[in-house]
C-alpha cells in the first residue's frame, strides 16, 4: 500500500553517491479542487552531502527544473527516499506548459486550473525548446535528473561526464529528455513553465 500523500517533501539519494537532492509531490486535485487526476513533482534547487531533515530550508528554495509530470504518486520503497515532512504553498497549485514532438511536428500542451487540456499543434520550436517533455516520469528518472542538473550548475559537461555507452547507459534516456533544455535558473521568471509568444525569442539570463 503507498500511504504518501500530496505535499509530501523528500530527500533524494543520488547517483554515484554524490549527495542528496530534494522535492515534493504534489497531486493537483488536492491544491486546486480541480477534478483531474494530475500528478506533479517539484524539484528543489537545495543540495545537501549528507540527509537533512530542515523542511524549511528546502522550501526556501527555488526550483530546480520546472515541475515534471507523473503518472501517480512516487513508489519509493527500496530506493533510499525519505518522506521528511508535508507542506502545501500556494505555487505549488502551478501547472506548467509542457511540449511534446510528434512526427515532425512540436506540440503545446497546457492544461487550465479547471482541469482541460489544451493542445496546439505545429508550434514553432522556438516557443517550447525550452520546456519539458509532456511525458509521465518514474521514480528512477528524479535521483537521476537532479544528479545531471547538478553537473550542469557546476558547468560540467554530462556527456563528457557520464559514460552512456557502457555504466551510465541506464541514464541516458532520462538526458536525451534534458538535453537542449536550457538551465532553470537562466529562464526568465514569465516565461519559466510557459510557452513564448508568437514571435518572442528566449534570452537566457546571466
Amino acid at each position: 500500500m503507498n500511504s504518501i500523500e500530496s505535499g509530501a517533501v523528500f530527500l533524494i539519494p543520488l547517483p554515484k553517491k554524490k549527495g542528496v537532492g530534494y522535492g515534493k509531490y504534489v497531486h493537483l486535485p488536492d491544491v486546486t479542487g480541480h477534478v483531474y487526476d494530475s500528478h506533479l513533482f517539484r524539484i528543489y534547487d537545495f543540495f545537501t552531502e549528507k540527509p537533512t531533515n530542515d523542511i524549511n530550508e528546502v522550501l526556501k528554495s527555488n526550483l530546480l527544473i520546472s515541475p515534471l509530470m507523473m503518472a501517480r504518486k512516487p513508489k519509493i520503497r527500496g530506493l533510499g527516499w525519505k518522506v521528511i515532512g508535508n507542506s502545501f504553498l500556494e505555487e505549488d497549485a502551478f501547472f506548467p506548459d509542457f511540449k511534446e514532438h510528434r512526427g515532425s511536428k512540436w506540440v503545446l500542451a497546457r492544461y487550465y486550473e479547471n482541469g482541460e487540456l489544451s493542445e496546439e499543434y505545429d508550434v514553432n520550436e522556438q516557443r517550447v525548446s525550452h520546456l519539458e517533455y509532456a511525458i509521465l516520469r518514474s521514480e528512477i528518472e528524479i535521483p537521476e535528473r537532479i544528479f545531471m542538473e547538478l553537473l550542469r550548475k557546476e558547468a560540467k559537461d554530462v556527456e563528457k561526464e557520464l559514460d552512456f555507452d557502457g555504466e551510465d547507459k541506464e541514464m541516458l534516456s532520462t538526458y536525451e529528455k534534458m538535453k537542449g533544455i536550457p538551465i532553470y535558473s537562466k529562464i526568465p521568471e514569465e516565461f519559466k513553465g510557459r510557452a513564448l509568444p508568437e514571435g518572442v525569442e528566449l534570452k537566457l539570463l546571466d
